[in-house]
């Protein structure tokens, strides 16, 4: 026998690279190979918040992606998918399903580029990594010598705080934020592109894998609109075993 329990998702956590967006945005500025990044990024690169902050402002008025729409579209695969994009949050939003971001990438290109398709505001918080977390380049290290005060003013909405970094793991920080949410597995979900990563958060949470690792697709945003909308969950439940009598044999 089995019952039927109907579930809605209440909190979502993307990854960033390659599963909201297309290709791998801190890869693409850290210079760490365009064929894994799937997107070029002429020299200098950088692997500091600071820096890679910079050179999407760089890399936005010099024209390198203008015909894309600047470094953020061409990110998010083009101006149609990223409005696509912002579309499904929306309607999640609507759905009372919380959206929040967990990535190794840098928070304050995250949110640079959120920023500048307007998806920004349909996250309740970003996780990731901060400042120096990956060291710096001849470039990064140029950057902090001529640093000055007009410069942190410009780019301070951006940067993460201590707040938002060394939450250990994906898949312990999930469960941290479905414990203090006071959440079951059926009602928050994972997206991610690193198989590792879905595998060791598969105890805590629904997850949906986006193996292509080139963003997610129209199927990935089905899944999750039915997971929001409610689905049924079904659950064997073993039949009791009658007591036997003390005067049977």
């Amino acid at each position: 026998a089995s019952t039927q329990t109907r579930w809605k998702l209440r909190l979502i956590v993307f990854d960033f690279d390659q599963t909201l967006t297309t290709c791998h945005v801190f890869k693409a500025l850290a210079g760490w190979g365009a064929q894994a990044s799937g997107l070029r990024v002429p020299l200098p690169h950088a692997t500091s918040e600071e820096g890679q902050l910079t050179r999407i402002f760089e890399l936005d008025h010099g024209g390198v992606f203008k015909p894309q729409g600047g470094f953020a579209v061409a990110a998010f695969g083009g101006q149609a998918r990223a409005e696509e994009v912002r579309k499904q949050l929306l309607s999640l939003q609507e759905q009372n399903v919380e959206l929040i971001i967990c990535t190794k990438g840098l928070i304050g290109a995250v949110k640079k580029c959120l920023t500048d398709v307007k998806l920004l505001p349909c996250f309740s918080e970003i996780y990731g990594n901060v400042s120096d977390s990956y060291g710096r380049t001849q470039y990064d290290r140029s950057l902090l010598e001529h640093w000055d005060h007009k410069d942190a003013a410009s780019f301070s909405e951006f940067l993460g705080t201590p707040t938002q970094a060394g939450w250990g793991s994906k898949d312990k920080l999930i469960e941290k934020l479905m414990q203090n949410r006071g959440l079951r597995k059926e009602q928050c979900a994972f997206v991610e592109d690193d198989h590792e990563e879905i595998v060791r958060a598969e105890p805590i949470c629904q997850t949906l894998y986006v193996k292509e690792a080139a963003g997610m697709r129209p199927e990935h945003w089905a899944k999750l609109q039915e997971m929001a909308a409610g689905y049924v969950v079904k659950k064997q439940v073993q039949k009791a075993v009658p007591a036997r009598s003390a005067m049977s044999g």
